[in-house]
């Protein structure tokens, strides 16, 4: 959510600096007309380019992640580095590599904080995806989360 409020407001002050740009060299009616060019061609974009629907069934919670296995039963404070470990077919640790790549932000979507893949080095054959989300409550929030759609992405796309 941070990143996309700096972007909105850095592009609102780009824009704005590129507006009064334009209205000194061009006048007002000049940047006026341009606006209006802008928006009409956004349009048109817009209808060339539509988003793909998708089915309310497809964001319901999948509802089939495992329970984890606790070590503790008081796990409420702080932060929790949550490790999945994976055991690709040989040869195809770079397909699930890309894989989890591409499945990062259905991570962050769900609630985690940061996120990383890791190769083993001494064992090639051994892959760690990490995240951290704020704490274990809002983990097992995250397992409610997941949607039908993410878990089919996820089963498509892991080797």
């Amino acid at each position: 959510m941070s990143y996309y409020l700096v972007i909105f407001q850095g592009g609102g002050a780009l824009g704005s600096a590129a507006f009064g740009a334009l209205a000194q060299g061009a006048g007002l009616t000049g940047a006026l007309l341009a606006a209006a060019v802008g928006l009409a061609f956004v349009a048109l974009v817009g209808v060339w380019l539509p988003f793909s629907a998708i089915s309310p069934r497809e964001l319901l919670p999948a509802g089939d992640w495992p329970d984890p296995q606790l070590a503790a039963t008081e796990t409420t404070h702080g932060p929790v580095l949550v490790t999945l470990e994976y055991r690709p077919r040989p040869g195809r640790e770079q397909d699930l590599v890309e894989a989890l790549h591409a499945g990062r932000y259905a991570r962050r979507r769900t609630g985690a904080i940061s996120w990383r893949v890791w190769r083993d080095a001494a064992d090639p054959g051994h892959v760690l995806e990490q995240f951290v989300v704020d704490s274990w409550a809002e983990h097992l929030r995250q397992h409610e989360r997941v949607s039908r759609r993410d878990r089919n992405a996820s089963t498509r796309s892991t080797p």
